[in-house]
């Protein structure tokens, strides 16, 4: 899960700067891990973006191609050393919240995980490596499996 959700904002940076900065079509992409706890195997990987419904066909294009060089290339070396400084970060805050600790506590209880990986988040953290990220693109963004959905507004 932390693999696939570090996937999830590296390709996300990813499409921000390709959607948004090089073809300017939308303000921002979103990119979200989503597993289906208890259920084993049951995962999903989303992205979503607005924009201009003229320029629906090349965006989606666009981010396929995007998310393809993620799957076969995985992420550089700078974007892995990016979002390892992201996650220390967010982790030093959220260590000093109860809110955060209650809800760990409370989801490791739910899914009957062990709550002695909680403190474990460094080391996952620091276990991130370009190759295993890659593979785990390729894994949770297979090129067989995708759709593709667009809400246009009503035509008068």
């Amino acid at each position: 899960m932390h693999r696939a959700r570090a996937c999830a904002s590296i390709l996300e940076e990813r499409l921000r700067r390709a959607l948004r900065e090089r073809l300017g079509g939308t303000y921002g992409a979103s990119v979200e891990f989503t597993n289906r706890a208890p259920l084993p195997g049951h995962a999903e990987m989303t992205v979503e973006f607005g924009c201009e419904p003229s320029r629906l066909d090349s965006m989606v294009a666009a981010t396929l191609a995007e998310v393809r060089r993620f799957r076969q290339e995985g992420p550089t070396a700078a974007e892995l050393k990016n979002e390892q400084e992201i996650e220390r970060r967010e982790l030093e805050v959220s260590e000093k919240q109860n809110g955060t600790w209650l809800s760990l506590l409370s989801n490791f209880h739910e899914y009957g995980w062990d709550p002695l990986r909680i403190p474990k988040r460094r080391e996952r953290i620091e276990a991130l490596t370009t190759d295993n990220l890659r593979a785990t693109a390729a894994k949770y963004l297979p090129p067989d499996r995708y759709t593709v959905l667009s809400l246009l507004p009503r035509t008068p």
